[in-house]
C-alpha cells in the first residue's frame, strides 16, 4: 500500500469549499438509499449536507432519496440553503440532459434548484462535449447551478479533467480491489486545483463474511468493516471526500467510530 498523507480523517460535520461560488459541503456525499427516506434527515442531523441524486439512470432506485429530500426540505428553517444537491445525468446529448435535470427539479418539493450539475460516467472520447456543456450550464446558472462535476470510470479521463482543472468536483472509483486511482488519477491534481476529489465504490472488494472461512482466514485476522473501507479511501493523498451508501443509524455510528481510528497505515 502507498504511504498515507493524513494524520487524521475528516468528520461528518467538517466542510469543504466547492467551486468559485464557495459551496460548503460535507466530506461525505450520501448516494443511493434502500427503503427509508427518513435516513436523509438522520444523515443531515449527523452532519452530512451533500446529497447525490440521479436525474435518469437508476431513477427508480433514487425514489427513496427524492422522498427523503422532500421530507428534509419540509422542515423549513432555512435548511434548503444549508444543503447541497448534486444532480447527475448520464445522457450525453446536452439538450436532453437539460430536460432530465428539470424532471428531477419537478419531482422533489422544496428542491428549488440544483446546486451541482454532474455529468455521469464521462468517457475519454466524449469529455470535450460533456464538460463544455457543463461549463455553459454553469455560466448560465442553469436551474440555479453553482458548481459542476463529473463521475469517471476511466482513469485517463479523470486524470485529464484534474490535470486541466476543468471541474469543481471529480468522482473516481477507488477501493482495495481497484487501487490504481492512487497512481493514475489523484496525483494529477495541481497543487492549487479548482477540483475536489471524491472517491466512490469504496467498499467494493470487501470479503463477505460467508467467504471468510473459505479463504482460510480466522478471527486472528483483521476483517475490515465497510467503515474501514471508507477509512482506506480517505487515507489516500488528494482524496477530499467520499460518495457513500449509508442507510441506517448504525451505519452512521460505525462510520464515526471508524474515523476516530485515523488513516489506514502502510502495511495494514
Amino acid at each position: 500500500m502507498a504511504s498515507r498523507a493524513r494524520s487524521t480523517l475528516p468528520g461528518l460535520k467538517d466542510r469543504l469549499t466547492l467551486g468559485a461560488n464557495a459551496l460548503s459541503v460535507s466530506p461525505f456525499c450520501q448516494g443511493m438509499l434502500d427503503d427509508d427516506p427518513a435516513f436523509v434527515l438522520s444523515a443531515y442531523d449527523a452532519g452530512i449536507n451533500f446529497f447525490f441524486v440521479s436525474c435518469d439512470l437508476h431513477w427508480p432506485y433514487y425514489d427513496t432519496m427524492r422522498r427523503g429530500l422532500a421530507q428534509l426540505f419540509a422542515r423549513g428553517r432555512g435548511i434548503r440553503d444549508r444543503v447541497v444537491v448534486a444532480a447527475v445525468t448520464y445522457i450525453v446529448d446536452p439538450e436532453t440532459s437539460i430536460q432530465a435535470r428539470k424532471e428531477l427539479l419537478d419531482a422533489v418539493p422544496g428542491l428549488d434548484r440544483l446546486d451541482v450539475l454532474v455529468a455521469g460516467m464521462v468517457r475519454e472520447t466524449e469529455i470535450g462535449l460533456r464538460l463544455h456543456a457543463l461549463e455553459r450550464a454553469l455560466a448560465e446558472a442553469q436551474y440555479g447551478a453553482r458548481a459542476i462535476g463529473a463521475t469517471f470510470h476511466e482513469r485517463a479521463a479523470a486524470a485529464y479533467a484534474l490535470r486541466n482543472d476543468l471541474l469543481d468536483v471529480v468522482w473516481a472509483r477507488y477501493n482495495p480491489a481497484h487501487p490504481g486511482a492512487a497512481r493514475e488519477i489523484f496525483p494529477h491534481r495541481p497543487a492549487r486545483a479548482r477540483a475536489k476529489t471524491f472517491a466512490f465504490k469504496t467498499t467494493d472488494g470487501r470479503v463477505p463474511d460467508a467467504r471468510w472461512s473459505e479463504l482460510g482466514l480466522t478471527e486472528n485476522h483483521w476483517q475490515p468493516s465497510f467503515a474501514d473501507h471508507y477509512r482506506f479511501a480517505l487515507s489516500a493523498k488528494n482524496v477530499d471526500g467520499l460518495l457513500v451508501g449509508l442507510g441506517e443509524a448504525q451505519h452512521l455510528r460505525d462510520l464515526r467510530a471508524s474515523l476516530r481510528d485515523g488513516p489506514v497505515a502502510a502495511g495494514d
